[in-house]
């Protein structure tokens, strides 16, 4: 039944039903009580010699595609913007499966001027848009070093690549970094994990801080409703307790009907829950001196981590704490997202 089912998503999605080898993408529009959805189909070999599916549904309706939209702060936007500038090097997006590693991706692609640098796609955009941006044509039968070469040769500044899944393409790109900029994704729990694979994957750790910008890794968290989240004045010791400066006067939390009250009935935008839709908090690790000297020391992910503090790069806890200021979500669900690791 699973591989009848498999068959069928495959076709439906616009895939190769009799290809089991090899990887494949692939979508399908579908639309549920008037709302627009895309299903993105992926279907990768296993060891096993079985097939792995893997389904995404967004709601195009609720599209989150820009850095303002994602939550990137002002600090990382601009960092982002003057690493592009070099054209040349590394950013990459990191997370596990399903933590939104893609949307990331793009957001650090929207984050680039493209008034001022000539962005060019050679991967799949999955019905996303990148203004101003050029989708290059890959010719049949080219690998990805001819495919960069290619780009390279037309004056390009940035090349926005598909997400990377092992050391081959890895090499391929940090091989071709000096030339070019680029902007791609891999999967890792965070990133200093991030870091410790792409110096296995690389295997010259010289090459790798060399090479590397920058490693975005994002947690999605849940923002409360602004029909009815509520303000409270919070205690300071509270604020003392979490890391909040002293100064902050107000918190939100979300908002609920008087249980006195018989009139007062659950908020038509959330249905009650007190949160409306999510947004990203953010790390980013940045190749400083600080951290080529301690890569080049033979750091482990621990001292990574811990190099991250010292330098004060931004990390998950403060990014938090930034959207719980801000008042976009709650203390409690900043917790809660922490315990869900």
């Amino acid at each position: 039944e699973a591989h009848a089912i498999t068959q069928m998503l495959k076709l439906l999605a616009g895939l190769n039903v009799k290809q089991r080898k090899a990887r494949q993408k692939g979508g399908i529009k579908a639309e549920f009580q008037d709302t627009p959805y895309q299903v993105l189909v992926e279907t990768e070999p296993t060891p096993a010699g079985v097939e792995r599916l893997t389904i995404r549904v967004r709601n195009l309706k609720q599209s989150v595609e820009t850095p303002d939209e994602l939550g990137f702060s002002e600090t990382m936007k601009e960092k982002l913007r003057e690493m592009a500038a070099n054209r040349s090097g590394v950013i990459l997006a990191c997370g596990v499966p399903g933590s939104g590693t893609t949307s990331t991706r793009f957001g650090i692609a929207r984050s680039v001027d493209a008034y001022m640098y000539s962005v060019y796609t050679i991967g799949d955009l999955e019905s996303r848009e990148i203004p101003y941006t050029t989708e290059f044509e890959v010719k049949e039968g080219d690998d990805l070093e001819t495919t960069i070469q290619r780009v390279i040769r037309i004056d390009a500044d940035v090349i926005f690549a598909d997400a990377m899944s092992d050391a081959e393409t890895a090499k391929i790109i940090f091989a071709k970094q000096k030339e070019i900029a680029f902007i791609s994704e891999f999967a890792a729990r965070d990133t200093a994990q991030g870091l410790a694979k792409f110096l296995e994957w690389v295997g010259d750790p010289q090459i790798v801080v060399d090479g590397l910008h920058a490693i975005v890794s994002q947690k999605l968290l849940r923002v409360l409703c602004n029909d009815c989240k509520q303000a409270f004045r919070p205690n300071p010791k509270l604020l003392k307790k979490v890391g909040l400066p002293p100064k902050t006067k107000v918190l939100y939390r979300p908002g609920q009907p008087d249980p006195e009250d018989p009139e007062d009935e659950p908020c038509e935008v959330c249905g009650g829950l007190g949160y409306f839709g999510r947004a990203g908090m953010f790390e980013m690790l940045e190749m400083t001196d600080g951290m080529r000297e301690a890569i080049l020391g033979g750091a482990d992910v621990a001292a990574i981590k811990s190099k991250m503090r010292e330098e004060r790069m931004p990390s998950f806890q403060s990014e938090g704490l930034r959207l719980v200021a801000e008042g976009r979500t709650s203390l409690d669900e900043l917790q809660r997202t922490f315990k869900s690791k």
